[in-house]
Order: C-alpha cells, then sequence, then structure tokens
C-alpha cells in the first residue's frame, strides 16, 4: 500500500510539472535527487497446524462447511430465490410434487419419530448422536438385526459394525469406521463400542407415533437442500391399531392435508439442510442439520 501511494505521488509531480509549459533543453534545470524511503510490511509467518496427537474431530473427519443452518439461513423464506442477509446464498425452491413431498415427509420422519434433538454436522459429539440414531433406527424399522447379549449381567442390544455404519451412511454425510469408533465416539453410561460390537442398555415400551410433514423447500447455490417442517402427533390409539407400522399415506401427506386430519396434532415445528443422496435407486437425503421447537 505505501510503495503504491509513493509512485502515485510522484507520477502526478511530473505530469503538473509538463503541464507548466514546454521549456527547451536548455531551460530544463538538471532534477534534483530525490530518496523515496519505502516500508516493507514482512508476510506473518504461518502458525504450525496440529500435530496427529492434537487433531481434533474437524481435522479428521472431511466436514462439509458453510452448511450449517445459522439464524437467517432461509433468506426472504423458501419461496424467495433473490439474496437474503448479507453472506446468505441465493436459494431456487423446489416444487412439491408428489414424489418430493413424499420423500422428503419420510427422510425427516425417521428423524421425527425419534423425537431426535437438535442436531449440526460439526457439533459437539456428531458420531455418537448419528451411531444413537442408527441404534434406534433399528428397533423402529429392524429388529431383527439387534442381538441381544449379556455384559456384567446385564442385557444389552448389540449391533454389529457394519449394520451401524449401514444406517449411518445412508442417512449422515460420512461412515463409520473401526477407528471412528473408537477414537471419535463417546461412550456414555448407557452404551459403549467393544470388540467391534456397540452394545446398548436394553430398553423398551417407547412409542414412535411422530412423523414430520415438509411445507416448503428450496435448494442452495451449494447444492444443499432447505426443509422448513411441521412434526405432528399420531393419536396414540390410533397408532396402536395398525397392523404393520405407519401406512404409506401419512408420510404422503401436504401440511395443509395433515392440519385437517383428526388423528394427527401438531407437536413441533422446524428447519433442516441436507444434501441430495441416493439409496437403492430411490431419492433421498443425509442430515447436515435439524433444529424444531415445541408448542
Amino acid at each position: 500500500m505505501k510503495r503504491t501511494s509513493l509512485i502515485l505521488i510522484a507520477s502526478a509531480a511530473l505530469i503538473l510539472l509538463a503541464a507548466c509549459g514546454k521549456p527547451t533543453a536548455e531551460e530544463v534545470p538538471a532534477p534534483t535527487p530525490q530518496i523515496v524511503y519505502v516500508t516493507v510490511t514482512p508476510e506473518p509467518t504461518p502458525e504450525p497446524g496440529p500435530t496427529p496427537e492434537e487433531a481434533s474431530e474437524s481435522d479428521i473427519l472431511p466436514l462439509i462447511t458453510d452448511t450449517e443452518l445459522a439464524e437467517g439461513s432461509f433468506p426472504g423464506g423458501l419461496d424467495d430465490d433473490g439474496p437474503g442477509p448479507e453472506g446468505s446464498e441465493p436459494v431456487e425452491p423446489i416444487e412439491l410434487d408428489a414424489g418430493t413431498q413424499y420423500a422428503a415427509n419420510i427422510f425427516l420422519s425417521n428423524f421425527a419419530e425419534q423425537f431426535f434433538a437438535d442436531y449440526a454436522y460439526d457439533g459437539d459429539d456428531f458420531v455418537g448422536r448419528a451411531v444413537d440414531f442408527a441404534h434406534t433406527w433399528y428397533k423402529v424399522n429392524d429388529r431383527s438385526a439387534i442381538e441381544y447379549r449379556e455384559f456384567n449381567g446385564e442385557p444389552y442390544e448389540t449391533l454389529t459394525l457394519d449394520e451401524l455404519n449401514a444406517v449411518v451412511s445412508r442417512y449422515f454425510p460420512f461412515t463409520i469406521d473401526e477407528w471412528t469408533m473408537e477414537n471419535l465416539y463417546i461412550p456414555t453410561e448407557y452404551a459403549f463400542y467393544q470388540d467391534g460390537l456397540l452394545f446398548y442398555m436394553a430398553a423398551d415400551g417407547e412409542a414412535y407415533h411422530r412423523i414430520a410433514v415438509v411445507r416448503d423447500m428450496a435448494m442452495r447455490e451449494d447444492g444443499v437442500v432447505l426443509m422448513d417442517f411441521a412434526v405432528y402427533e399420531i393419536d396414540i390409539e390410533t397408532y396402536f391399531g395398525f397392523d404393520n407400522g405407519i401406512p404409506r399415506s401419512y408420510y404422503e401427506l401436504t401440511d395443509a392435508e395433515a392440519s385437517r386430519d383428526p388423528t394427527l396434532t401438531l407437536a413441533a415445528e422446524g428447519m433442516a439442510s441436507a444434501l441430495p443422496h441416493s439409496y437403492n435407486g430411490r431419492a433421498g437425503y443425509q442430515l447436515l442439520d435439524y433444529t424444531t421447537w415445541s408448542y
């Protein structure tokens, strides 16, 4: 900056001298040498990176940056494809046709039925949260995968690493392997990982009678899908009357239809962001952020 300023000043001075007339060679005095002082600011020395022992989860796993739902992440509402608050990206509305509605509803319903708490892919213990989700997913959708074992005289529900990864990699943008479980998974008093198995203290009796209904969807320029949704609770007697789980018709509902259904009660609203993801040839998503607020 200082070097450029001094050069510009010197150039301006020469132009002014030329504008005062065109003296002959005999009239032009010898130029007085000018000393120009230039201050050069050295480039800062880069800080050394963390050692392998100091590396955090964000250094180890390929976190996807700039995808978290922050305040103002839905600029101008999901029906506005113009720029929003400073720093936000324009969004393009996504039409909620029957197929898109069903795919989005059933994706988020997997979280809503678990009473899934607020989540961020780059947040604290995101690996543990995904593992807990996978465990409950099997309890709701495929109990045959859970094997019961005893540990220190107590019954535990167990899942293999491959079974965990099958669900985690389907619903989240990362995979679970041995190293991840041994180094990034945080055990609790109810769950731990040992010898290739997730042990989860046996418990039953929960009712998974919530569904999510997407109200609006949009896509950011970086490909992240934003979802504005409502969580509805199915009447408990109606829920226990289902023979083979919640019927598909509930996952096909629009918000207008859900609000008129006498078997449903609005329980919460929420926002989520996700990446488009194909699973077994069907459209789906992988969760980045999930936030709800109850009534």
